[in-house]
């Protein structure tokens, strides 16, 4: 009875679900909802030309993702040509259309007023995109890597370009940035190889441009250099900042001026700038990033000015002022490089990329190596390393770094092949066969070797200076020069690069022989005379007993002074003999009037001498009287110029007849002066 009852409250239900039904099913006919938003997706046409249509109200979904989640048109995104967003949508979804590839257009209504990050990256077919004057917001990465972009229209509405929004955008030639941006995202047009100017509209109150570049309103921080502009630039004298990566990808950049004012160069600014060869630092900088000239293949030297009170560079090598840490090391030197003792930390990136690079040297004062300091060096094919403990280093240091020996102290070997960072080498880890001093004398060997190695020790010496000469494995010329020498052991077994000072060598000799004097005689009338190159250190000094073989004292002077020191007191031996015998009762005198006056009265218990000196008063004399045996029988010192010679000892023995010869040394006011005289005694 009650089946066909169906009160009015039921029935107005009915009709009103009935009528909901039909709107929803005109709704859904061919379109399906978008997750739980009030947006719809429908995809049309042909399988190689299919349009995908927006449509609804309000906000995509967000929660899309590059891969596809949560994206209900991804399996068909290479075939969508086009894509119209209906008016009333007004967000599009992050990663919404990322990777439709075969896009060549898309409409986007007044009603949108943000595009999400990565809305539509890689959409590499898409020529042209307008962006309404309703939005006010585009997205990290949103039109990222749409190479096939070439030409964009930004709405007067946009107030913010995320980061990398444009980035890898190659196709785009030119961009203008409207009056109502606020602010730009880092690398917002990074890898835009094609695109020649960024120019910005006058009444921008945050952003200027000049030229095509991209600064602040004030100009003090150049933002982005456009990647396609060529030749040289000068950068204005009003920036004090260069951001990170202003000028990255700019390989037809020739040459850049940095002014005074600068005191700051962000991460990457100059990455891949590979027409630029060098490039000078001025004294304003106060801050460099680490990657700043990264992948810059051309680069031979970083400059900096002298008076710079942070940085310094050595035969173009960046360091920081103390030259404690090096920061970049230009990827387009080439050869062996040894890393100054000075360093304690090579930063991160430092020689990363130096393709050219074929041997680089680690001192032991190294106690810190970056990320991928030497990563892709890939034409490195030694490593020295002079820590006796491996260094505790991250695995990518060496990144891509495949042909390199290693070589370390002999003791650290196996402590090496075990460390992280280092064991990639250990098939290819050796002891450092030799050494070469800092310093080292002309005619010094430059090589010590380690007492573990037993090669074949054949080295090639090759010296950076001219003046410095290697014959044989030692310096034969260049004292007072410094030389970088190259060193290779054994072919190509091993090679290093040394830093060498080179001082005075000391030369070889052979001290003379033979030589003979007699007592009383001075060094002077040694016989023979000395041979060339050798003198008396004090050729006046007066022979005396004992009667033997004599160490006197030399010099030789090298006839290559220039390179070897002149050596001094030499031990040379004199053979002595007595004097000859020639009595003589009158004064031996060299001009007449000077030297030992005897006596002419000599009495048996006495005789006397004066010394005279040539216009001189006598100070203080020393006078000395040897027999014929060279036996002092008499000495005394005093300062009076008349002697007293008793004949009688304090024994009562006689002074016995024979010839004797009389030595004096006298001080005067002018000078110092010797004589003798042989004196013969008979009574």
């Amino acid at each position: 009875m009650f089946q066909g009852f169906i009160s009015k409250f039921t029935k107005n239900n009915l009709v009103k679900t009935a009528a909901a039904a039909c709107i929803a099913a005109s709704v859904a006919f061919g379109q399906a909802q978008i997750g739980s938003s009030n947006t719809y997706w429908q995809v049309t046409g042909t399988s190689n030309n299919r349009t995908l249509t927006i449509s609804g109200t309000g906000a995509m979904p967000t929660n899309f993702t590059s891969s596809g989640g949560n994206n209900p048109w991804y399996a068909q995104r290479a075939s969508i040509t086009s894509v119209v967003i209906g008016d009333g949508v007004t967000t599009i979804g992050a990663s919404a259309f990322s990777g439709c590839t075969g896009l060549t257009s898309v409409t986007i209504p007044n009603s949108v007023t943000y595009i999400g990050g990565w809305a539509f990256s890689s959409c590499m077919g898409l020529k042209s995109v307008t962006i309404p004057n309703s939005v006010t917001s585009i997205g990290s990465s949103a039109f990222a890597y749409c190479m096939g972009l070439k030409s964009v229209t930004i709405g007067n509405s946009v107030t913010s370009i995320g980061d990398g929004a444009f980035e890898s955008c190659a196709g785009l030639t030119s961009v203008t940035i409207p009056a109502s941006v606020t602010s730009i995202g880092e690398e917002a047009f990074h890898g835009c190889t094609g695109l020649t100017a960024i120019n910005v509209d006058a009444s921008n109150a945050s952003y200027s441009s000049v030229e095509g570049v991209l600064f602040n309103k004030a100009k003090t921080t150049l933002i982005k250099y456009p990647a396609a502009k060529t030749g040289a630039y000068t950068i204005p004298a009003s920036v004090t900042s260069i951001r990170d990566f202003a000028f990255s990808g700019c390989t037809g950049l020739t040459s850049v001026t940095i002014p005074n004012s600068v005191t700051s160069i962000g991460d990457g600014a100059f990455w891949n700038c590979t027409g630029l060869t060098s490039v000078t630092i001025p004294n304003s900088v106060t801050f460099i990033e680490s990657y700043a000239f990264g992948g810059c293949t051309k680069l031979t030297a970083i400059n900096v000015d002298a008076s710079n009170a942070n940085y310094a560079s050595d035969n173009g090598v960046l360091f920081n002022k103390a030259k404690t840490t090096l920061i970049t090391y230009p990827a387009a030197k080439a050869g062996a490089y040894t890393i100054p003792n000075s360093v304690t930390t090579i930063g991160d990136w430092a020689f990363s990329g130096c393709t050219g690079l074929t041997s680089v040297t680690i001192p032991a004062s190294v106690t810190f190596i970056g990320s991928y300091a030497f990563g892709d060096c890939t034409g490195l094919k030694q490593i020295i390393s002079r820590k006796e403990t491996p260094l505790t280093i991250n695995a990518n240091v060496f990144d891509n770094v495949t042909a390199a020996k290693l070589f370390v102290p002999a003791r650290a070997v196996s402590a090496y092949k075990d460390a992280t960072g280092w064991s990639n080498f250990s098939a290819k880890t050796a002891a450092i066969p030799f050494t070469v001093r800092a310093e080292i004398g002309v005619g010094e060997n430059l090589a010590t070797f380690d007492a573990g190695y037993a090669g074949e020790k054949v080295i090639t010496w090759v010296s950076g200076n001219a003046a410095v000469v290697i014959e044989n494995g030692k310096i034969t010329a260049g004292a007072g020069n410094t030389a970088r020498i190259t060193a290779t052991l054994d072919g190509d077994y091993f090679s290093d690069v040394f830093e060498v000072a080179v001082i005075k060598g000391n030369p070889a000799y052979t001290a003379p022989t033979g030589l003979t004097a007699k007592v009383g005689q001075t060094l002077a009338d040694v016989s023979p005379a000395l041979p060339a190159g050798w003198s008396w250190m004090n050729p006046a000094t007066v022979i005396a007993a004992p009667l033997s073989d004599q160490m006197h004292k030399a010099k030789f002077t090298p006839t290559d002074v220039a390179n070897y020191n002149v050596l001094e007191n030499i031990d040379v031996k004199v053979t002595v003999s007595a004097a000859a015998a020639n009595p003589i009762r009158d004064i031996q005198k060299s001009d007449g009037r000077t030297g030992i006056r005897l006596s002419k009265n000599v009495v048996s218990d006495k005789a006397e001498f004066e010394v005279i000196l040539p216009s001189d008063k006598v100070l203080e004399v020393r006078a000395v009287i040897y027999d014929n045996t060279g036996n002092a029988v008499f000495e005394k010192t005093q300062n009076s110029a008349k002697f007293v010679w008793n004949l009688t000892n304090a024994a009562g023995r006689n002074v016995a007849n024979g010839t004797y010869l009389i030595i004096v040394e006298a001080k005067g006011i002018n000078g110092t002066y010797a004589y003798s005289a042989k004196v013969g005694v008979k009574k």
